[in-house]
Formats: structure tokens, C-alpha cells, sequence
């Protein structure tokens, strides 16, 4: 409970910037932000009490001591203002930690330019992705992997699709019209375009030309892929309800997009093709 909280005033998303701070504060060192035998003792230490700072492991990073005591002001106007530069923090203390994780920061260009961007700057053999509302067990990712490396069934990508999709009705019906107009207009026959697990050989990354910043970029790439001679595998992963964050993809402005989107390559391909595809690479 937020000190604002605690004394009956208004709240905000700054409340849930204090519980994350109270949440990362007892991570670090196994003991509660604010201790009592009573509740009223713990409510008078969230009201005029400090955490014992001295608790927090030596071994932490700055950065996060920094982020800790941020969330943790008891004056909301002094307090980190946005969830999102906890991210950014969180992430540089993980890749200045760790020389295998690389992180790129970049103003929001949606799920698509995300994507990209993510494309752009990977630098190892293969190249997968998910999503991040805990709908995946990112574990299945040995499913995909035990598939690409089958020499005798040899593929460039692997894509999961959702055995039994754990989704609302009314975002079931948007994904199997979506999935039917793509098959119809580029011929692409996969299961679950939009399922966010798929692993690629990076080389099928040379020389394609990806352009959509819209939820329409998985479409995209896969279209793109086929049309290039790629070959693609399926395999069925697990699906689970969304844990975390707000679903925004079946907004009635991002779908106009995605459609956008749509036109946009339908045509392309026909006026433009060996422009829109790019060179195709050499195998080996």
C-alpha cells in the first residue's frame, strides 16, 4: 500500500510504481520492505519510515539501488513517474551483467517496428521471438529448436502454432477471418500466422526488405519468406491465458492498419515483386 494510500488520498499509476518498488526491494534481500508486528506498525513505517537500505545486497548494481529508492519516494510527485524506465533500467543492469544479452532502446514504433528492430541488431546463428504476456512456455522453444536442427527434414525457419488457442471468442473469430483473407490473397498456408513463437536461421534475414511498423509484420515476414523459396516447418506449442499486460492488436484502429497493410503488399507484389522480396540468398 502506497503512503497516498494509506492516508485515504486519491491514487494513480504511481501506487503501482511503489508495489513494484516494495516487490523489487524484497527480491534483492529476502526480507520485507517494511516490517511489524502489528499492521499498524507496517502502515506507520510506509508512512514515516525508511527500508533498510543497508539490507540490499552489496553486490547490486547502482543502477537498480537507484531504481529502488526511485520507486520507494514516499512523494508521488517525487517518485519514477512511468513503468516503463524501470524497463529500460532493469535491462541495461541485465546486459551490463551478462556479455550474451544485448539491448536496444528505441522510441515506441508498435509491435512490428519492435520486431524489427529486434531483426536488425541479433547477432547469433538463429533468431526467435515471443511475446511477453506469459501466454507461452518459452521452455517449448526445444520443441522449434528439435525440429530446425532435424537433418533429414531440413527447413530455414520453424513456427509454432497455438494447439488450443486460450483466447476470448470475439478474438478467436478476428484471428481465423485474419488468417483466412491472408491464405486467400497470398497463398500462405500455415496454421497460426500470428502465433509468437517462431525460431529462423539468421541467414534468411539476408537481403529481405521488411517494412511494417503494424501487428501485420509476422504476416509479412512469413509471405515474404515463402515467396523467397524459404522452407518452413509447423510445430504445436501450448497456449495459455494472458497473465499480464493489455492486448491492443484487436483495436479497431490497428486493424485498419493490419488491412492497410494488407493492400499495401497485395499490390506491391504484383507491380514490384523482385523489388519487394529483395535478392534471394545463395545456399550452400
Amino acid at each position: 500500500m502506497a503512503p497516498e494510500q494509506a492516508r485515504g488520498r486519491a491514487v494513480d499509476r504511481r501506487a503501482d510504481i511503489w508495489a513494484f518498488g516494495c516487490v523489487l526491494y524484497e527480491m534483492l534481500t529476502g526480507r520485507r520492505t517494511f516490517e511489524g508486528d502489528e499492521v499498524t506498525d507496517t502502515l506507520a513505517g510506509i508512512l514515516r519510515g525508511e527500508p533498510t537500505w543497508g539490507a540490499l545486497p552489496a553486490t547490486t548494481p547502482r543502477s537498480i539501488d537507484r531504481l529502488v529508492r526511485r520507486c520507494l519516494q514516499k512523494d508521488p510527485r517525487e517518485r519514477l513517474q512511468a513503468i516503463g524506465d524501470a524497463r529500460i533500467e532493469l535491462a541495461d543492469a541485465l546486459a551490463a551483467g551478462d556479455p550474451r544479452v544485448r539491448v536496444h532502446h528505441q522510441h515506441n514504433r508498435g509491435y512490428g517496428g519492435a520486431l524489427r528492430a529486434g531483426f536488425d541488431n541479433a547477432r547469433g546463428e538463429l533468431i526467435g521471438f515471443s511475446d511477453g504476456d506469459l501466454q507461452f512456455d518459452l521452455r517449448e522453444f526445444s520443441r522449434l529448436l528439435d525440429r530446425l536442427a532435424d537433418a533429414s527434414r531440413p527447413v530455414d525457419a520453424v513456427i509454432g502454432w497455438r494447439v488450443k488457442r486460450r483466447d476470448p471468442p470475439h478474438r478467436i473469430v478476428i484471428a481465423k477471418t485474419y488468417n483466412a483473407i491472408v491464405s486467400v490473397l497470398f497463398g500462405l498456408r500455415v496454421r497460426d500466422i500470428d502465433c509468437a513463437m517462431k525460431v529462423f536461421r539468421r541467414e534468411v534475414f539476408d537481403g529481405l526488405r521488411l517494412e511494417t511498423d503494424s501487428p501485420f509484420l509476422s504476416a509479412e515476414l512469413l509471405i515474404k519468406l515463402r515467396a523467397r523459396g524459404e522452407r518452413m516447418a509447423q510445430v504445436g506449442v501450448t497456449h495459455y491465458p494472458r497473465a499480464a499486460g493489455t492486448n491492443t492488436g484487436a483495436s479497431f484502429r490497428k486493424i485498419l492498419r493490419t488491412f492497410r497493410d494488407i493492400v499495401r503488399l497485395r499490390w506491391a507484389l504484383w507491380t514490384r515483386r523482385s523489388e519487394v522480396l529483395g535478392p534471394r540468398r545463395s545456399r550452400a
